[in-house]
């Protein structure tokens, strides 16, 4: 297995370890920490997840495996030994370039820092148990919303996992956490989620909740939820525009969703819990970032700018030149005030925001350059996509009945097929064809069988940008 480089002797690095203080390792997250994607992925943190890495052979899945034989496993053992090391492994690409890049105030590794390793088990574990979600945002997939699955043709709901499943491979884990994480989808608005959660609040009622909502979702049971756990919120607000908000948030309405972050507001207040705003920063947003930071100060809420993943035509970070020039000549303009504890916070993640778009911008700059040196090889992408359906229909003999084996092997190329001529010219380059065949083909299946050829495109696209980004190092 590659890494990215060791950059433990860079000026950032050390300028990282002189901010965090005294931590034994790179990175707490393999030492205290678990987290669950919908697909069944699971990494120490929620970035490590969208990494191309993360998809090749060697990836824990569940609930293929158990969570338990995940955690003291040999994937986990290897994440731990390269923090060990003060090494990034290629996982946490996202993290390493953010520093690289010299975002060493608000990057993904500093959340970690509040758990200190100290046991067998989590303290931290993030879980997305569902796509169960009422919106179509614009910038989301059939991943991560049901209501976008079911208008591309791929929700299944006969193959969701029973809550008492899930809980049963929570189970050794729950009395040990100071934190669960939950997402989706739309947690408020998830039967499983808001059945674990329950589960939480009855189990370890000290543990603290961390929802990641829409806020569009409060109902009588959701305010019984919250009034018997320890929850903290984490609020997706990308615009406080009507018309454009609702233009992202398809489906929400922006006067009850505003009412809902009041009653959410009121609800941290009285409990003395922070309340967190998630920005999602986008081409058609990028002008609002400081209006939406000063209504965080105003309100007394936390401000977080997310990374934008597998939304190629939307995401900020894969704007073109002139776009991300633009939004940097407008950031720099403006200056946040740090009149107290949360404002300084919220200028910190703003001015990680402006050291990320730097990056950003350098990388829009390279791509062009590396994509002009990219040759197709047309013989080696043929031999390694022949190995890859032979793979692949070889589990198929393995796993299902002789009458379906064709069938199911005949659609399953027919979508790969519509999957690859998708894609652009370049991923038959031989560096890009290293990318797009290095995922299992376990993962293939499941992922093709599973997914839309619209969301497999956008992953795809990420991959490759991840693969043209260590070219240019």
């Amino acid at each position: 297995m590659g890494l990215v480089k060791k950059t433990s002797e860079s000026k950032n690095m050390k300028l990282l370890a002189k901010q965090r203080g005294k931590h034994k390792y790179l990175c707490n997250a393999p030492f205290t920490s678990i987290s669950v994607a919908i697909s069944g992925l699971v990494t120490p943190c929620c970035y490590m997840g969208a990494q191309t890495s993360a998809f090749s052979q060697g990836a824990s899945h569940f609930p293929t495996m158990s969570l338990i034989d995940i955690w003291n496993g040999k994937k986990f053992e290897y994440f731990r030994k390269c923090m060990q090391k003060n090494i990034f492994p290629d996982e946490c690409a996202i993290c390493s370039n953010a520093v690289q890049s010299g975002n060493t105030f608000s990057v993904k590794l500093l959340n970690y820092d509040v758990y200190i390793p100290d046991g067998s088990f989590p303290q931290l574990l993030e879980i997305a148990p569902d796509n169960t979600c009422n919106l179509r945002c614009i910038m989301c997939s059939s991943l991560n919303s049901s209501a976008i699955a079911r208008s591309r043709g791929c929700y299944y709901p006969e193959n969701s996992i029973s809550a008492e499943k899930y809980l049963q491979q929570l189970e050794p884990f729950i009395p040990h956490l100071k934190e669960i994480v939950v997402s989706g989808g739309e947690p408020f608005f998830s039967e499983l989620s808001m059945s674990i959660m329950q589960h939480v609040v009855e189990k370890n009622h000290g543990c603290m909740i961390s929802v990641n909502t829409n806020a569009t979702i409060l109902t009588d049971a959701v305010k019984r939820l919250l009034d018997k756990g320890n929850f903290k919120l984490n609020i997706s607000l990308d615009s406080l525009q009507k018309e454009a908000y609702e233009s992202i948030r398809r489906g929400a309405d922006f006067e009850e969703v505003i009412q809902n972050i009041d009653y959410f507001s009121e609800y941290s207040k009285k409990n003395k819990r922070p309340l967190s705003i998630a920005v999602c920063p986008l081409q058609t947003n990028y002008s609002e970032m400081p209006e939406l930071l000063g209504f965080c100060n105003e309100k007394g809420f936390y401000v977080f700018y997310l990374h934008v993943f597998n939304a190629q035509k939307l995401a900020l970070a894969s704007a073109n030149e002139d776009v991300l020039e633009q939004a940097l000549a407008e950031y720099k303009q403006f200056s946040p005030p740090e009149n107290n504890l949360l404002e300084k916070q919220n200028a910190q993640q703003f001015r990680g925001l402006v050291a990320n778009m730097e990056s950003w911008l350098a990388f829009a700059g390279s791509k062009k350059r590396i994509l002009s040196t990219l040759i197709s090889n047309e013989e080696y992408y043929r031999e390694k996509k022949n190995q890859l359906f032979s793979s692949v229909y070889s589990l198929i003999q393995h796993n299902t009945p002789d009458d379906l084996q064709v069938k199911r092997f005949k659609k399953w190329t027919n979508k790969t097929h519509e999957l690859f001529d998708s894609l652009p010219q370049y991923y038959r380059s031989k560096a890009l064809c290293d990318v797009v065949f290095a995922i299992s083909p376990e993962l293939y299946l499941l992922y093709v069988e599973k997914f839309s050829t619209v969301d497999l495109h956008e992953y795809f696209i990420s991959f490759g940008d991840e693969a043209i980004a260590a070219l240019t190092q």
